[in-house]
């Protein structure tokens, strides 16, 4: 109990010294902006205002892209049943509620799917802590990736649900169970259940073939119809739209936007302190130590997360790799997941599993007199080989490279502390309960240093309340829709006062309002990008310059019911009037616009675009959607009941 407090406590203060608050939302160090704010805030306002004001289906909004489905976009979240919690909590509070209760799932499925392998309780605790407080879920937490976060924290609720299916008899519970874990997973984040579908696919051969239980392999088939019926309300409006949707035409180039680089690999050791959260590797030196023992003192043991490890990593390296470029040419829907280097996250997983084994064997090690002396006597040689190699890689980095100074620092602290607790276990000097406390310790500081260079939480003082004067200005004079070249008026402002945009920021776009936008901003479109319109001529998160050379179609924004623009500088265009200078941001009103769509309309889309559907067919998809939401979440309801009575019945 008092490990199990701990373990808890470690969490609790990770969240902590980020400076959890459940009136802000989270943010990089130093990043101007984040996710939370820009997509998931304005997804929670809408859900809760569609629901709880008009008493009405969420789906269609005004927000951005000049209006576009809501429901049917995956981003949203109406299919994730947890995403409903908006309903009852204010919008930051149920985007930090949803983090603090993901990481905990995280850490419990952790502990789940290490207890069915046979874990001491320590090691248990070691991996949980290790797997929740991993470098990329902090990371992506603080880049606003919510979504992926959700769907990470049910990674190792899949890997349990595919253990328990294959080590017993079949049953109606755990077949449900499988359904939902699955579905839960692409219902959080599509483009992370590639990955997950993907390594619980091998994981399931590696399980069959241990136990030659192959029939258990056919017989999970039978989860396909439920986990369908479950993943309809995203599937369905997914496809029904999928031929208007501007990612439909990713070339390879833009579709391994980010990849790994292979010298990026030597992150495994020196952590990154900041940069590109899609390329870091860093997993703990603390647990990697821990996973490499696992893999010395049992290497046939662990072939199968030395196999999907190498998957993993060759994929990463997305276009810097000659596989994954053959393999998208190949299967060219693969395009639609972008991002290679997310299939780090598989190695985000496996690193903290191992480093369970590893625990688990030095605990064993620590305690058995007779044990095996030529594995320990080897363990030990290579660890103060390891150790010798971090003090020195720490103090070169930390005295002769400015710029990995930091990660120096770490790695000789926190690589030295470990080397050092990993020999006295194997001099057998620390007794079970210390040496447990020592290696949960070592990785939570391990963890939590690293995590709060990636993560921090921002009061609304920051994201929204600077926008106050400008929202008031805009609405004051009647505005329609704004556009706005340099993002001057950010999403979430734009959500909390139910201002339109003409543009904005989103993966889902439709291919005719990508075209619109480019021909009423002037800025040439310039492949997929998930802001629209691109931004042009930008050095990291400084705006002030975008898209500055671009001039603007006045007369085009106006068909698209733009009436006013804001930008951080001014623009030289006679038929734009300026209204205000606020803090520094021009706002203009348009002079050539005309209320020429009824604003009750849906969609509100000038005639005559290309590649857009016409008002009967977006009508037509609307109602389907609705029909699939209600259906999935009569789905949900049942097969959650009947869940709870079978594991009723069961005990």
């Amino acid at each position: 109990m008092r490990l199990k407090l701990l373990a808890a406590g470690l969490i609790g203060i990770f969240l902590l010294a980020c400076g959890l608050r459940p009136d802000g939302l989270p943010f990089a160090p130093g990043a101007a902006f984040s996710d939370a704010a820009v997509a998931h805030y304005p997804a929670a306002v809408y859900l809760r205002h569609s629901i709880v004001d008009e008493g009405s289906l969420p789906l269609w909004w005004e927000l951005n892209m000049a209006g576009q489905p809501f429901a049917a976009n995956p981003l949203n979240k109406t299919a994730y049943p947890l995403q409903w919690l908006a309903l009852i909590f204010p919008p930051t509070w149920h985007l930090n509620i949803l983090i603090v209760l993901h990481m905990a799932i995280a850490a419990l499925g952790m502990a789940c799917w290490t207890q069915a392998l046979a874990f001491r309780r320590q090691a248990v605790l070691i991996s949980a802590v290790a797997y929740a407080l991993s470098p990329r879920i902090a990371a992506h937490t603080g880049a606003g990736h919510l979504d992926l976060l959700y769907a990470l924290a049910w990674f190792p609720w899949l890997m349990w649900a595919i253990r328990d299916w294959f080590t017993s008899s079949f049953s109606a519970r755990k077949l449900l169970g499988l359904s939902l874990i699955a579905a839960l997973i692409l219902l959080a984040d599509v483009r992370l259940s590639l990955f997950a579908y993907a390594i619980g696919i091998i994981y399931g051969i590696f399980e069959a073939a241990r136990d030659h239980r192959w029939t258990h392999a056919f017989k999970s088939a039978f989860a396909i119809p439920v986990w369908a019926l479950l993943i309809v309300a995203l599937i369905v409006p997914l496809l029904l739209w999928q031929p208007y949707l501007s990612r439909t035409d990713l070339s390879a180039a833009e579709a391994g936007v980010f990849s790994l680089e292979p010298g990026q690999l030597a992150g495994l050791v020196l952590p990154q302190k900041h940069g590109n959260v899609e390329t870091l590797t860093y997993t703990g030196v603390s647990v990697l130590a821990l996973a490499v023992i696992a893999l010395i003192a049992q290497p046939a043991k662990h072939l199968e997360w030395l196999v999907m490890g190498g998957l993993a990593i060759v994929y990463a390296l997305g276009s810097n790799s000659i596989v994954w470029r053959v393999l998208v040419e190949a299967l060219p829907f693969l395009r639609w997941f972008r991002v290679p280097a997310r299939a780090w996250l598989i190695i985000a997983l496996t690193t903290p599993l191992l480093a369970g084994y590893g625990a688990n064997w030095l605990l064993t090690a620590a305690g058995d007199r007779r044990g095996q002396p030529r594995l320990i006597g080897r363990i030990r040689l290579l660890t103060l080989i390891g150790l010798v190699i971090a003090v020195t890689c720490g103090l070169f980095s930390w005295v002769s490279l400015p710029d990995l100074a930091e990660s120096g620092r770490h790695l000789l602290v926190i690589g030295g502390a470990t080397g050092v607790i990993i020999v006295l276990a194997l001099a057998r000097r620390l007794a079970d309960s210390r040496l447990a406390v020592a290696l949960m310790l070592v990785v939570a500081v391990d963890l939590t240093l690293v995590g709060h260079s990636w993560l921090e939480w921002r009061g609304e003082d920051a994201w929204l309340t600077p926008y106050t004067q400008m929202a008031e200005t805009l609405r004051a004079d009647n505005v329609d829709r704004v556009y706005s070249p340099a993002y001057s008026l950010p999403q979430q402002v734009a959500a909390a006062y139910d201002l339109h945009l003409f543009g904005g920021v989103d993966p889902f776009q439709l291919q005719g309002i990508v075209q619109a936008i480019a021909n009423g901003s002037g800025v040439r479109e310039q492949g997929y990008s998930v802001v629209q319109p691109p931004l042009t001529g930008v050095e990291g998160d400084d705006l002030s310059g975008a898209n500055r050379a671009a001039v603007p179609d006045t007369d085009a924004l106006g068909r698209w019911q733009v009436s006013h623009v804001v930008a951080p500088y001014p623009i030289d265009q006679p038929r734009l009037e300026l209204l205000d200078i606020i803090q520094g941001i021009y706002v203009y009103r348009n002079l050539d616009y005309r209320l020429g769509i009824d604003s009750a309309s849906v969609p509100r889309w000038a005639l005559g675009q290309e590649e857009l559907p016409d008002t009967a067919t977006v009508m037509a998809i609307n109602r389907t959607t609705g029909l699939t939401m209600v259906t999935s979440g009569i789905a949900f309801a049942a097969c959650l009941l009947i869940y709870g009575l079978l594991a009723f019945k069961a005990r």
